[in-house]
């Protein structure tokens, strides 16, 4: 008796002390998943039934089988794909989806990196947010043509992404789409989408040729900024609006044909793309936006047609090679630095008359300007800190960099930072430039506005953001 006592009390003290984790249900070979059920055989998933699949979340209520599959077979009637169902299952390698499901969640095959294999049939009509985000081994996507939206952030690091054929029921690309598919060559967006978001081709890096369909009606912010193997752009006739650095820093970007709707080009849009050479600006465009040509270095000639009626701050700024420049009679602005450091520019049409560059009295060529570099620290010192030589510009005070590090009348030690370090790290790179776009584009992140007043007028806003720019970019200029 007592040694049966002895044992159950052994079981007892076993299942106590036992993690419950060690009885997890990734152990289990079948089970339900919302409406259909799932059976492992070996480590190949089979999901049947009729109905959806259940969603999940990738921190806490985690799908119920192992992440160690190899591969999957979603039933003929399957309706959906559930969020986050293949989270993670990094030695997933292919997926086979049946022909009645409607929808693939968001998240839903997330970082599986194995996946090398995928066929979005025609059934399929939306692709959720970061679907396939991170499936780095996935070498071309056919996507079916019942989808009427990409998601956000959907293919969003898919490394080794070649190919992608987009159906023609796509209406709509989400931010971030294709973002950083370094691999993608080529793309054709089809004639029935209507938008392209935020970043979705950003940092595409290897994409040469893109052609855009006649439905098309807006291109966002950024969409395909850092493409700098693509070499021509065709904007067609539909699309009205380019957003705010839509393709900044294309540097092998040669040629660009707007089409003749567009109303609206955003700032920035093709700053940086140092082999354009030519553009035509339509008769629809109304406002050349600040920065718009900033860094177009071998940009020659530029004609800005009579419907514009103003240029904004640095919109042709280091276009070096710009030697003449016609100006409509109906521009009736020309913001501060329009053409700023424009070296070779002898000759300006403006309002018919051609005139020397510097008789233009427009605040644009301040090229022989001289800048300091400061440093500073946010202290309690009085206005005047007669040992360190220097006068408080409240609420900060300001030091020469030669001076002394200490100010004994206010008995606290200088905090150096350099001029533009936007993040506080030391230095001045790209992402101080980041931050300040963040903060420019009010995303709620905080910077010091006196480090970042890098052209020294006292203000934070776009004329510091193009200075930075000019400054990474190799450009002459300082900070200060």
């Amino acid at each position: 008796m007592k040694k049966v006592m002895s044992i159950l009390l052994s079981i007892l003290l076993l299942a106590v002390c036992v993690p419950m984790g060690a009885f997890s249900v990734s152990a289990a070979t079948s089970g339900t998943t919302g409406d259909c059920t799932w059976t492992l055989d070996g480590t190949h998933l089979i999901i049947s039934g009729e109905g959806e699949m259940g969603n999940y979340e990738w921190d806490e209520n985690l799908a119920p089988w192992s992440t160690d599959i190899t591969s999957v077979t979603i039933g003929d009637s399957v309706t959906s794909i559930g969020n986050y169902t293949f989270y993670d299952c990094n030695s997933l390698t292919s997926v086979t989806i049946g022909d009645s499901v409607t929808s693939i969640g968001n998240s839903a095959f997330y970082d599986c990196i194995s996946l090398t294999s995928v066929t979005i049939p025609d059934s399929v009509t939306t692709i959720g947010k970061e679907a396939f985000s991170g499936c780095d081994s996935l070498p071309s996507v056919t996507i079916g043509n019942g989808v009427t939206s990409i998601g956000a952030e959907a293919f969003y690091n898919c490394y080794s992404l070649t190919s992608v054929t987009i159906g023609d029921s796509v209406t709509s690309i989400g931010n971030e789409a294709f973002r950083s598919c370094d691999s993608l060559t080529s793309v054709t967006i089809p004639d029935s989408v209507t938008s392209i978001g935020n970043e979705a081709f950003r940092d595409c890096t290897s994409l040469t040729s893109v052609t855009i369909g006649d439905s098309v009606t807006s291109i966002g912010n950024n969409a395909f900024r850092g493409c700098d193997s693509l070499t021509s752009v065709t904007i067609p006739d539909s699309v009205t609006s380019l957003g705010e650095w839509a393709f900044y820093n294309c540097t092998s970007l040669t040629s660009v044909i707007i089409g003749d709707s567009v109303t609206f080009i955003g700032g920035g849009v093709f700053g940086g793309c140092t082999s354009l050479t030519s553009v035509i600006i339509p008769d629809s465009v109304t406002t050349i936006e600040g920065g718009m040509f900033g860094g177009c270095t071998s940009l020659a000639s530029v004609t800005i047609p009579d419907s514009v009626t103003s240029i904004g701050e640095y919109a042709f700024s280091g276009c070096t090679s710009l030697t003449s420049v016609t100006i409509g009679d109906s521009v009736t602005t020309i913001e501060e630095w329009a053409f700023d450091y424009c070296y070779s520019l002898k000759t300006v049409h403006y309002h018919g008359t051609e005139k020397d560059k510097a008789a233009i009295d427009i605040g644009s060529y301040n090229n022989l300007l001289t800048y300091a570099t400061w440093h500073y620290y946010d202290n309690g010192c009085d206005a005047d800190c007669n040992v360190c030589d220097a006068v408080r510009e409240v609420p900060d005070h300001i030091y020469d960099d030669d001076k002394d590090p200490t100010c004994n009348e206010c008995g606290l030690e200088r905090q150096l930072y350099t001029l533009g370090d936007a993040n506080g790290d030391g230095k001045v790179n790209n992402r101080d430039l980041a931050r300040l776009q963040q903060y420019l584009s009010d995303w709620g992140v905080e910077i010091n506005t006196v480090v970042m007043d890098v052209n020294g007028d006292g203000k934070v806003n776009n004329r510091d953001l193009a200075r930075l720019q000019q400054y990474l970019s190799g450009w002459d200029v300082e900070l200060g």
